[in-house]
């Protein structure tokens, strides 16, 4: 359950099992006939939290500016949804209860449900709940005029650690006849695939990043270029140069007409990716509605995009990407924040155990029995021993003719650092046949997608394409598995953007927090730390870096296949492309690393002066897994930190809001017979940090038993388990993890029993054996001065860290 706000719409979203549509349908028309606001006062300050996390970033402030100076008039740039701070300080339930009133009306709204669920009974349900719901008169939305830019209006500030340039243009609105041609022209400039105009510009060597992307509205819309110049030796300036140059060749017609009908191919592909599971189709669906378009604009779009051609390319790249834009450039610095005071009202406490009328009416309202749906490991997926050490998975794709295909080869970086700048590089690779722009070309033109990557246990190949292409897209990747050919001064794009992603990790409170958190748990094998220096990095070639990676495609390979090919083509085609020559050797991934245990409880310090906010995080160690543990542990995460009805958000959020987001959980490795561990967040202003330090102890050793939830959470847990069957492009992931833990059948199934018996006493107990006697260590990013150190050294040993010593 959640929800979200732009500037045109809100969207709730659900989702539940279909057993429950009648109490969804029910509850859903009951709040939007009758909400009763009880929380306004102390979601108030929950908002205050929301304001200062958004301040402490500066992406956040980057983009808020740039709307300021694009949209000189329109609310799109002179507000945005969460408000200023003087609106914080002057909240009004009258004009909120008005605002409901007027907007929350039948004629405003749609309901898009997208699952398994027979359509008559639910639009009967629908018609007899919905139909409830008042129209009313929806004031006509006042009109604000945007002029076009005066040329090229250039805006300076300092808001970011690295240079970053945004040059925005008038875009086509929401539900325009050019809005499908405008989308194919910016895939001709970037895309996925790196075959765009922009992407080679990267791929050169010539900028560290460069992209374009839309910001869509039904007024008026955005498409923003963003541009990052290199760390040393090149200014916005002469980014910019490089980026209209490209531009320029796009309305002169100066690009090859391959790339158009690529983007168009891609296009297709990703609209039927869209379509796959139930939550992207009632978001394509939402949006459609929110955007003022026919609900049959989803089902026209491939023969739109059919129909788009070159000419039609060279016009709309002339009327868009002419001489009149934005030219927003963020040079380094940090601007002054402004930091919201604790507000000196009280939030009011609600009744705690009360119970509404309506809600002793809904308690009433039974539902039926979930239909299970439990993964059959020998029916729903096919296993097979392609050669020694080599596994293939095999799951058909219910719903269109995409493949998704992944080789996991078993070395990964935590055994070899260099592994992560080898498998970065391989997607800047040619090879011995092929150029990298034309071996990017050649993907492009099979509509196929690939990446590389690499983690602590695996090095990963990726494929995404269709299935009518796949011997030719596995033909295709079998030449960077022989002979990867990389150009030496592609070595430099990676150390560039190495260097700029150092220098943004260690500015945002977040990431620092983060690492803190890697540090206390694993010290210097903090993935933070057991990484390789920019000296180091510095000091690589491109011949090391590529025996680094055939030398990863020697170890033992997983393959996971999600298609529908016939499982002998797709075989025949798959030992093709691993005959390498060598016999594959057994690795030792996945790698579980373990946690420092701690018997006494300590405080690691970051002082992160000017931070709005303290990022807060609680680790405890515990027990060795059990795979019999998990309906237990289950249990304990969902009373005790399961989203609005656990004890985490409810104590810290609803009753104190002392924060926007915090959560909870005792996390269980990847292999049993390892320690797990409890960890906790909490991110709150710094003034509110000791109050919100003492509330989260005082949950971990004391925890509040409320016995009388535990009807909800067996209901909850017997229901989720039931309907917890995998996307289908993960199925075959799951599966192999499962086994490797030592499942020999979907644990839903056993699960499902012990909850059916589970009583409060089982959460008590797994608590106190498992929790309450360990020794909580904290670690802490944010600013010194506005915390009180010496009611903070109750809670243990303060040990202060240095930013510097949790970055390698």
């Amino acid at each position: 359950m959640n929800a979200n706000t732009t500037m045109d719409r809100t969207v709730y979203f659900n989702a539940f099992p279909p057993n429950q549509l009648n109490k969804w349908l029910e509850l859903y028309s009951h709040r939007f006939m009758k909400p009763v606001f009880r929380l306004f006062q102390s979601e108030l300050e929950v908002v205050y939290e929301e304001k200062n996390l958004y301040n402490d970033n500066f992406i956040t402030a980057i983009f808020e500016n740039f709307a300021k100076k694009f949209y000189k008039t329109h609310p799109y740039g002179q507000q945005t949804t969460i408000g200023t701070v003087e609106h914080l300080k002057n909240p009004s339930l009258t004009k909120m209860y008005n605002f409901f009133k007027t907007y929350y009306v039948a004629n405003n709204m749609a309901l898009v449900l997208s699952g398994d669920f027979n359509t008559d009974e639910a639009k009967k349900l629908i018609n007899e709940k919905f139909s409830q719901i008042p129209s009313g008169k929806i004031p006509e939305f006042a009109e604000f005029k945007e002029n076009e830019f005066a040329g090229r209006e250039e805006i300076t500030m300092k808001l970011s650690p690295i240079k970053i340039g945004l040059y925005g243009f008038r875009a086509p609105k929401s539900g325009h006849e050019d809005e499908i041609a405008f989308e194919i022209c910016n895939a001709i400039l970037s895309n996925q695939d790196q075959t765009g105009l922009f992407d080679q510009l990267m791929l050169d060597n010539k900028l560290l990043a460069a992209q374009v992307f839309n910001i869509p509205g039904t007024d008026y819309s955005a498409s923003i270029i963003l541009s990052v110049p290199k760390i040393l030796g090149q200014s916005l300036e002469s980014a910019e140069t490089l980026l209209m140059t490209e531009l320029h060749k796009l309305s002169a017609g100066e690009f090859d007409e391959t790339l158009l009908n690529n983007a168009k191919l891609n296009l297709n592909k990703q609209f039927q990716q869209q379509l796959e599971s139930n939550e992207s189709r009632a978001v394509l669906i939402a949006e459609v509605f929110t955007q003022n378009k026919d609900v049959n604009s989803i089902s026209e779009l491939v023969e739109k995009v059919k129909k788009v051609t070159k000419d039609d390319i060279i016009n709309i790249a002339k009327k868009y990407y002419g001489n009149n834009y934005l030219a927003f450039q963020s040079k380094m610095g940090f601007p002054k924040k402004n930091k919201l005071e604790k507000p000196d009202y009280k939030p009011v406490a609600p009744k705690k155990d009360a119970k509404s009328p309506y809600l002793e009416q809904f308690e009433k309202i039974t539902a039926n029995k979930p239909i299970t749906h439990f993964v059959d490991f020998e029916k729903d997926l096919s296993y097979s021993k392609l050669k020694e050490n080599v596994d293939l998975y095999v799951v058909k794709n219910p719903i269109n003719e995409i493949f998704s295909i992944k080789f996991k080869f078993g070395l990964g970086m935590y055994n070899n650092p260099s592994l992560a700048y080898a498998a970065q590089l391989m997607n800047f690779a040619g090879s011995y046949h092929y150029t990298l722009k034309n071996l990017k070309t050649a993907f492009s033109n099979l509509g196929c997608s690939y990446s590389i990557s690499c983690d602590d246990s695996y090095v990963y190949v990726e494929l995404t394409g269709f299935d009518n292409k796949l011997k030719e897209s596995l033909e295709l990747i079998k030449e960077l598995f022989v002979a990867p050919n990389v150009d030496k001064d592609k070595l430099s794009v990676i150390i560039n953007g190495e260097q700029s992603t150092r220098k943004m990790e260690s500015s945002e409170p977040d990431n620092v927090a983060r690492a803190l958190f890697n540090y206390v748990r694993f010290g210097d094998k903090s993935e933070y730390l057991n990484r390789l220096t920019i000296k180091e990095i510095k000091k690589l070639n491109t011949d090391t870096l590529i025996t680094e990676f055939l030398n990863a495609l020697k170890y033992d390979v997983t393959i996971h296949y999600t298609g529908n090919s016939d499982i002998g083509n797709l075989k025949n085609y798959l030992l093709n492309c691993l005959d390498l020559g060598y016999d594959f050797k057994k690795g030792n991934s996945p790698i579980v690393k373990i946690p420092i245990e701690y018997n006494k409880s300590k405080i690691y310090f970051v002082d992160k002066k000017n931070a709005l906010q303290s990022k807060i995080y609680l680790f405890t160690n515990g027990e060795n897994y059990d795979l019999t543990q998990s309906p237990y542990i289950n249990a304990f995460n969902q009373y005790f930190s399961g989203d609005f009805s656990g004890l985490v958000l409810q104590e810290i959020r609803e009753y104190r809001s002392l924060a926007y987001g915090a959560g909870a959980g005792y996390v269980t490795p990847e292999l049993p017979g390892i320690k797990a561990s409890f960890y906790g967040y909490v991110g709150t202003q710094d003034d509110k940090s000791i109050e919100a330090i003492e509330v989260f102890t005082n949950l971990i050793k004391t925890m509040p038993e409320k016995p009388e939830r535990i009807d909800n959470i067996k209901v909850f847990l017997e229901e989720a388990s039931a309907v917890s069957y995998p996307f289908f492009r993960d199925l075959s992931e799951t599966v192999e993890s499962w086994k490797r833990k030592g499942y020999t059948e979907d644990p839903s199934i056993k699960r499902i029993e012990v909850y059916k018996k589970l009583t409060f006493n089982d959460i008590t107990d797994f608590y106190k054996k498992n929790i309450q006697p360990k020794s909580i260590v904290y670690s802490i990013v944010g600013d010194k001065k506005r915390i009180d150190m010496n009611v903070l050294a109750k809670y243990g040993e303060i040990i202060f860290v240095k930013q510097n010593n949790l970055f390698k």
